[in-house]
């Protein structure tokens, strides 16, 4: 987190406001780093720079065994556009936020593409086009699952891992849908 608020000078961090105490050192370093430190739950609906935000997990008061169920789960809505943010969610929080869901165009799949994560049922809702997984390669978890994968195929969605792809950036526009790869060379 030092890194990223250094590299990146964020005004704002959002958390789900049941943070474990080894995060709490995190969050002091960010509070002393001028960042403003808000909590988000289940049921909110915000702007945010023209984008509307719709928080879909966690469930305010909640709390869960295992703490990837405790993750800020955002639907972001752009014109036409929008896209679904999981977190590390698991199967338990994609039960509770499929019967909300509609089609999204993009989805940043849960938890590195593990196989605790992005149920058929949860495809089925979001319908997405296009998903992203963000998993470093010849990572010892031995993510993205294979049965991930196959949930994904068949489903049409047009699938990017930054463990072969590198650097992905969609651009949503409020109209269409713009992947361009990093150009590392």
């Amino acid at each position: 987190m030092p890194a990223l608020i250094s590299n990146f000078h964020p005004r704002e961090l959002w958390i789900n406001g049941t943070a474990a105490r080894e995060v709490y050192p995190i969050l002091q370093a960010t509070r002393e780093a001028g960042v403003r430190i808000i909590e988000r739950h289940r049921g909110e609906h915000f702007e945010y720079r023209g984008a509307a935000i719709e928080v879909l997990g966690p469930t305010p008061g909640e709390r869960a065994v295992r703490q990837n169920n405790m993750s800020l789960v955002f639907k972001i809505s752009f014109g036409r556009n929008s896209t679904l943010l999981e977190g590390d969610a698991e199967k338990r929080e994609e039960e509770q936020i499929v019967p909300q869901l509609t089609p999204v165009d993009l989805l940043k799949i849960a938890h590195h593409r593990s196989a605790t994560s992005t149920t058929h049922e949860l495809l089925a809702a979001a319908h997405p086009k296009l998903a992203l997984i963000s998993v470093g390669a010849r990572n010892s978890y031995g993510h993205a699952r294979f049965e991930v994968l196959q949930r994904l195929h068949p489903a049409g969605v047009r699938t990017y891992r930054t463990d072969m792809d590198e650097a992905v950036t969609f651009c949503l526009d409020g109209k269409t849908v713009r992947t361009r790869l990093a150009d590392l060379q």
